[in-house]
């Protein structure tokens, strides 16, 4: 008589795990975003500084791991790698560093607006780089959020021209950033890089290409004249706090990536932008106009139907 297969635990349904990384995804996220609004907005306006901060805190966690069971580093003995461990830094330097530099000049819901046109740059460069196709219907998905975040942002009552251009430039660098990632701990064809080591490897690289612009726009002179005023234990433990959350959000988001893909993960960031712009509102009085709104609702659609298309594919 055979005997039936033991019933599959709740925790090992694949669209539980799913659910459960996008949830932890957005827990990061909105961390990180809330924070950096919070500290550049009146607290501690070095953004620059503060991603030199966060790469030293990877730095020295992971270097920590190293001497644990909970981390193997992966040796870099291929051209590949090694190029994969430069470009990556590059990459992350300016999208990261621009997106800090422009919440300077713009609000957290017109950045959000603006980074959720990220899809459809991953969905281009996904093409060229990882060989991926994509369905007509999923062309007309990702031009309507396209359409909608037009609307939104250039009619926002609050645009401003430099900071738009600022967090259009990250948003293309997060989407190469996405493509490259995805490539490096998924690749078949060759060793695969594990999250740890992204974050162990690159933090040095990204150190040294923001060191340069630190200088040349006064934020050492800037991180002198806050340790004066606040004093050095209150500005040491905002670093450490966003260290930490930094830290934490790009763990979740490497092992997301292992278990999707680069599209499914910008698809998921664009949809922070709903909490995003109700918390923007509520905790920081953004305003949001008729046009805005509407640009709003048609994003909102997009994303929708993308993650539709995804489910389609995942039934397949």
């Amino acid at each position: 008589m055979p005997v039936a297969a033991p019933p599959k635990s709740l925790g090992s349904d694949p669209a539980v795990q799913s659910l459960a990384w996008v949830g932890l995804f957005y827990v990061g996220n909105l961390s990180i975003n809330f924070y950096n609004k919070w500290l550049f907005g009146n607290v501690f306006k070095l953004p620059l500084l503060v991603t030199m901060s966060q790469q030293l805190f990877f730095l020295f966690f992971t270097i920590g791991l190293t001497y644990t069971s909970m981390y193997k580093r992966t040796p870099l003995t291929s051209r590949k790698l090694w190029t994969q461990v430069i470009l990556i830094p590059v990459v992350f330097a300016a999208n990261i560093g621009m997106n800090n530099f422009s919440f300077k000049y713009i609000t957290l819901s017109a950045n959000a607006l603006i980074r959720s046109a990220n899809p459809v740059i991953v969905a281009v460069l996904s093409v060229f780089i990882l060989s991926k196709s994509y369905s007509r219907a999923e062309v007309a998905s990702l031009g309507l959020l396209v359409a909608g975040v037009v609307l939104a942002v250039v009619n926002s009552p609050e645009f401003h021209l430099f900071g738009t251009i600022l967090c259009l430039a990250s948003t293309a660098f997060s989407a190469l950033w996405s493509v490259l990632v995805a490539k490096a701990l998924t690749d078949e064809s060759g060793v695969k890089l594990l999250p740890f080591d992204i974050m162990l490897y690159c933090s040095v690289p990204i150190i040294l290409l923001l060191a340069v612009p630190v200088q040349l726009v006064g934020e050492y002179e800037g991180l002198v004249e806050y340790v004066e005023k606040d004093g050095m234990l209150y500005i040491g433990t905002l670093v450490c706090i966003s260290g930490a959350l930094a830290w934490f959000y790009c763990l979740i988001v490497f092992n997301f990536f292992r278990r999707t893909s680069a599209l499914y993960v910008s698809v998921a960031a664009a949809f922070k932008i709903v909490p995003l712009l109700v918390f923007g509102a509520i905790f920081f009085g953004e305003q949001v106009g008729l046009i805005n709104g509407f640009g709003m609702f048609l994003a909102v659609c997009g994303f929708s139907w993308i993650v539709h298309h995804f489910s389609e594919k995942t039934r397949k």
